[in-house]
């Protein structure tokens, strides 16, 4: 028997208005006032669901952000204590990424042969950090499953004006991957028209045309997360579902160029579960209206090789000795 989130209206709960605003505190580097209000809002929703129906949370993120990674990892840390003292909220995780497309190292996260990332940068996120961020998953036994659809990334030579003269670099253009078997099904039912165009996965790629397709890479996306999701369930059965995306992910609209209702938060609620979406405020982002939560004030700190583990330190500092990677 398949998994669903039995309540086919999504559950049509909303947050108290008081809960979907959370600043962080006196020291933003300080973690634990956020994930103690999120988990708040998390267990006023699980209070009220009917009975039977699973919560979907939606990690909505800036890539680039290692506040951000080490942010979510407090969450799954409080996720993973609830889930010892309370069977009820056993859960799994689902990252933004695609296992086919990632360079492997032969360790598995869970029972179901999900093997850790070591080998590239993604995202906008440092190889570094995605390695950390792995062993915390591994170390705290987290179920995992990389949901994202699968892509390749073109590289093409680029010159670039700066004040010192001319620097070379390369372009990473990541487009959909219409030869993988699930890729080519979510083409065939939801952009037929598309078959055979180059399909770009990422938003940033607008100013490089219209013909690359952009929003529907991030709609076609959507659509492997969730099915990706709904088998993880399957195998799992876990009462709460944690899904990390991108923040543009969560609903679409004209500034994120795919139809609204192929946003995460709709295609969830579809499948009948309930959806708490959450996404860190940025600028780049303010356009992105969520019914969840919004946190501000998250130090920007951007994801770099060379200051991980010098951030990681002061977080850790600032947050009471917390366990992060």
């Amino acid at each position: 028997m398949s998994v669903d989130g039995v309540n086919k209206d999504g559950g049509g709960l909303t947050l108290p208005e008081e809960m979907q605003t959370i600043h962080a505190g006196e020291n933003p580097l300080d973690l634990r006032p956020i994930v103690r209000q999120i988990m708040e809002a998390e267990n006023w929703l699980l209070e009220r669901m009917p009975k039977g129906q699973r919560l979907v949370v939606l990690l909505g993120e800036r890539h680039s952000s290692l506040m951000q990674s080490f942010l979510w990892q407090a969450v799954l840390k409080a996720h993973v204590e609830n889930a010892k003292r309370d069977k009820s909220k056993k859960f799994a995780f689902g990252y933004e990424a695609n296992r086919a497309d990632l360079t492997h190292i032969p360790l598995e996260l869970d029972p179901h042969g999900m093997t850790v990332l070591l080998g590239r940068a993604f995202n906008a996120r440092s190889v570094k950090s995605f390695r950390e961020f792995s062993r915390f998953l591994l170390r705290h036994g987290i179920s995992t499953s990389f949901n994202d659809i699968s892509y390749k990334i073109d590289g093409e030579l680029i010159l670039i004006m700066t004040e010192n003269g001319i620097a070379f670099g390369i372009t990473q253009v990541p487009y959909i991957n219409q030869q993988n078997p699930l890729a080519a099904k979510l083409i065939q039912t939801h952009r037929p028209d598309l078959k055979g165009d180059k399909i770009a996965r990422a938003v940033f790629l607008k100013e490089l045309g219209d013909q690359l397709h952009v929003g529907h890479g991030i709609a076609l996306s959507n659509h492997a997360m969730v099915e990706n999701a709904m088998d993880h369930m399957n195998r799992t059965r876990p009462p709460i579902y944690i899904q990390h995306c991108g923040a543009r992910h969560l609903t679409g609209g004209k500034d994120s160029g795919y139809p609204a209702h192929e946003g995460l938060v709709p295609l969830f609620q579809e499948k009948g579960f309930c959806v708490l979406p959450i996404k860190v405020h940025s600028d780049e982002i303010a356009d992105i209206h969520i019914q969840g939560i919004t946190i501000h004030r998250i130090p920007p700190l951007y994801d770099h090789e060379w200051h991980h583990d010098s951030v990681r330190k002061l977080v850790k500092g600032a947050s009471g000795g917390m366990d992060l990677y």
